[in-house]
């Protein structure tokens, strides 16, 4: 019982410093005004992290359905 009580703390724990950048970006963007091209070339880069991720994904699930992994 008291195992459970403290992985479910240290869940917490991680879920409220994962979620720190987000209020810290909320309170720069509440606070400063972006020219409408900075916020162009942040959206631009964070959809090309996405789309670079979900490829990188998706290939390596392509390459151990066929077998070219060798681990």
């Amino acid at each position: 019982m008291v195992a459970d009580l403290t992985s479910i703390a240290v869940s917490l724990l991680w879920g409220f410093v994962a979620s720190i950048p987000l209020l810290l970006g909320c309170l720069l963007a509440l606070t400063t005004k972006l020219s409408k091209k900075t916020i162009a070339v942040i959206m631009g880069f964070g959809s090309g992290v996405l789309v670079a991720s979900l490829a990188f994904s998706l290939i390596e699930e392509a390459f151990e359905a066929q077998g070219l992994f060798s681990w």
